[in-house]
């Protein structure tokens, strides 16, 4: 398990899924208190983060903006387990 707690996350790209991050495999992921902007996945999903098949995520707090995707989900693309709680995903 991975907890991400008061993170910046902002200004990446990738040239495949995740441009700011990606929650591989059966990976168990938290974000707490964080943002998430400005990030682009190209020819992929997941401006902000890609959230794999069989992986875990947990978004608490935090805000998602301003993110691109070429392809599916330009905030957060998700293909596993996913909870969001008192949360903005804005301009994505």
């Amino acid at each position: 398990m991975t907890t991400a707690y008061c993170t910046s996350v902002y200004d990446n790209s990738a040239y495949g899924d995740g441009g700011g991050i990606v929650n591989h495999g059966t990976g168990t992921l938290t974000i707490t208190d964080s943002e998430v902007h400005h990030n682009r996945a190209h020819n992929q999903g997941g401006g902000g983060i890609q959230n794999d098949l069989y992986a875990t995520l947990a978004i608490i707090n935090c805000s998602f903006h301003h993110n691109d995707a070429d392809s599916g989900g330009g905030g957060i693309h998700n293909n596993g387990r996913l909870t969001i709680a008192d949360s903005s995903v804005f301009h994505n």
